[in-house]
């Protein structure tokens, strides 16, 4: 962007510093045209014709008849003794031929682009003719262009011109420079990006460069010198399609960021018309298309002047819509000032001369920045949704994986519910005084009560509405009024006065669950290790025992909610006591690890005193 914005002030600069180097050698003193309504007049009869003064630029549109112009120009200082070049511009007119007077007789000869490079008076790109220095210091032209009839004369002294073009090559070899960089830089861009208006852009680029090239002699004299027919038809093809293709460009790109209906109608109808300028330009009158196609644009630039207007008003969500806005702003105005002096609409400058390459290159730069811009921040969004995208893939697995662990839930809650609610249907069925089936009633109901217990603690802790009242416990006296009948089954090892600052319900809750998974999960009456140490601020409880059918738990997965062993289907469970445990003794800023170790599941459980 950086670098857009450096070549364009540098070319700008160089326009100024070619303007400014005409000044002071130019020797014409007066200039004057006569149009020629019936295109036979012959220099004598010009001669006598009433001339009409101008300045600077001659700029009479595209005109069918014949122009005269009558030059006056001051003659070089004799002890100079320099030859003196009428230097002609620009270098598309057709047939231009000079007349000058020596002595008595006319001596004329003819030029344009439509004779071959090589019989022109000076190979150079401008125009030119070596002016006889026994002629008389007034001289006349005869103009006859399917072209504008746009012209500005110099006449100045040989090594004056030699050095004016020499400027003007360096003008034009910084312009085409930047062409083609933005040329090759918008093309790949197009090609990655596989967005139209920005291929349409490369294209528009190209043939920018074309009508460049032929604009300004560059393609007459190096490419086609001696096809100079072939050079005129295709000048006016690179005219019509380096606006044809500016117009596909502002076409896409404002239905890509507005999709406004009038002015993808103004456009779509544009467009059709231009595609009828080729076929009237090849076909049947080369002057009226070339018209054409300029007039076509004032409906384009009322267009732009609706688009900015209606961002700085509506205020569209797009991005860099008020530098959109601008741009076209901007552009209105340099294509009213590119097309007035070729249509004959005011008298122009010099610059005039070069007002269309001008607009071309100034708008190439803007829109090559606001291209970038946006491209930016296309990746920026996009960016963007690939972390929206990101993080929804995110919330789906982890709410897939949540269904997947309450569908795991439900069944086996139903599992679970269906035997000991079996158990009682039978039991209440079959009367349970004195009946055999009273023990396994009592068994299944208290199955029942922890399974409910569980799943409320699950739930209560998943929601985070676990109130934490610590106090002084005594952890001796409440494991022991924990084992109840199963007491016979547990080897302890612990202090008869164990106590700790805790929250009593959560630290119960966490010895329940640990006492129950190592009844359920041990060989039947076989011991059942309890071991309790002090360090400085732990209290650490190690409980091991001897694996059952079920086996040893897998060390992964055995702290996971749900997560039973899979030779555990027949033992009543949830699958969420070692989930809670693990759980509340990192609420109470505990630890609780699965180690086993010789064949014995143990896990050692950790509580700050």
């Amino acid at each position: 962007m950086r670098l857009s914005k450096l070549i364009a002030l540098v070319w700008l600069g160089l326009c100024s510093w070619q303007v400014s180097a005409n000044k002071g050698v130019d020797l014409i003193q007066s200039q004057a045209h006569w149009i020629d309504r019936s295109g036979q007049a012959v220099i004598e009869q010009a001669t006598q014709s009433p001339f009409e003064s101008f300045e600077h630029l001659l700029a009479k549109g595209y005109s069918k008849h014949p122009i005269w112009i009558k030059v006056s120009y001051k003659k070089a200082d004799k002890k100079n003794n320099e030859d003196l070049v009428l230097r002609i511009l620009p270098t598309y007119l057709d047939e231009v031929t000079l007349y000058q007077r020596v002595g008595q007789e006319w001596i004329s000869s003819t030029t344009g682009d439509r004779y071959p490079f090589a019989e022109r008076d000076n190979q150079n790109t401008a125009l030119s003719f070596n002016l006889h220095p026994q002629a008389e210091d007034v001289l006349y032209l005869r103009l006859q262009t399917t072209s504008t009839s746009l012209m500005s004369l110099e006449v100045v002294t040989q090594k004056n011109f030699s050095e004016l073009e020499g400027r003007r090559d360096t003008l034009l070899g910084i312009y085409f420079g930047a062409l083609i960089i933005l040329m090759v830089i918008s093309t790949t861009l197009g090609w990655l990006s596989k967005q139209t208006h920005l291929r349409l852009f490369a294209l528009f680029e190209f043939f920018e460069l074309l009508y460049a090239s032929s604009f300004t002699g560059y393609m007459p004299r190096f490419i086609l010198p001696s096809h100079p027919l072939l050079m005129d038809l295709l000048f006016g093809v690179f005219v019509i399609s380096h606006i044809f293709t500016g117009i596909l460009f502002h076409r896409s790109l404002l239905k890509n960021l507005l999709n406004h209906r009038i002015i993808n109608l103004t456009f779509n109808f544009v467009t059709v018309l231009y595609l009828c300028l080729y076929a009237l330009y090849l076909f049947y009158d080369r002057q009226t298309a070339l018209s054409l196609t300029l007039l076509l644009m004032l409906p384009c630039t009322l267009i732009f002047a609706y688009v900015a207007l209606f961002i700085f008003v509506k205020k569209p969500k797009i991005p860099n819509k008020y530098a959109i806005a601008s741009i076209y702003a901007a552009l209105v105005g340099s294509i009213l000032f590119a097309l007035a002096p070729p249509l004959g609409l005011i008298d122009g400058v010099e610059i005039s001369l070069y007002a269309s390459l001008l607009n071309g290159f100034v708008f190439s730069i803007l829109m090559f920045i606001l291209l970038l811009s946006d491209l930016r921040y296309q990746e920026k969004q996009l960016l963007e949704l690939e972390k929206t995208a990101l993080v929804s893939n995110q919330e789906i697995a982890f709410q897939r994986a949540e269904n997947e662990r309450q569908s795991k839930f439900m069944a086996m809650l139903s599992h679970e519910l269906k035997t000991p609610l079996a158990v009682i249907k039978l039991a209440v069925d079959s009367g349970l005084k004195n009946n055999r089936y009273e023990t396994h009633a009592n068994k299944a109901i208290t199955d029942l009560n922890q399974i409910i217990d569980r799943s409320v603690q699950m739930s209560r802790l998943d929601q985070g509405t676990y109130p934490i009242q610590k106090t002084e416990l005594n952890v001796s006296e409440l494991l022991q009024s924990l084992l109840g009948d199963q007491a016979h089954r547990f080897e302890l090892n612990m202090p008869s006065n164990l106590k700790i600052q805790s929250d009593p319900f959560l630290v119960q809750i966490i010895l329940v669950n640990l006492i129950e998974n190592a009844l359920k999960y041990s060989k039947e009456e076989s011991s059942i290790t309890v071991e309790f140490k002090e360090t400085g601020e732990q209290m650490i409880m190690t409980i091991s025992n001897l694996p059952n059918i079920a086996g040893m738990p897998a060390s992964e997965f055995v702290f996971d909610k749900f997560y039973r062993s899979s030779n555990a289907s027949h033992i009543s469970g949830s699958g969420l006591g070692l989930y809670l445990v693990k759980a509340l003794a990192e609420m109470l800023k505990g630890s609780i690890i699965y180690e086993p170790k010789s064949g014995w599941v143990k896990f050692i459980l950790c509580l700050p005193k």
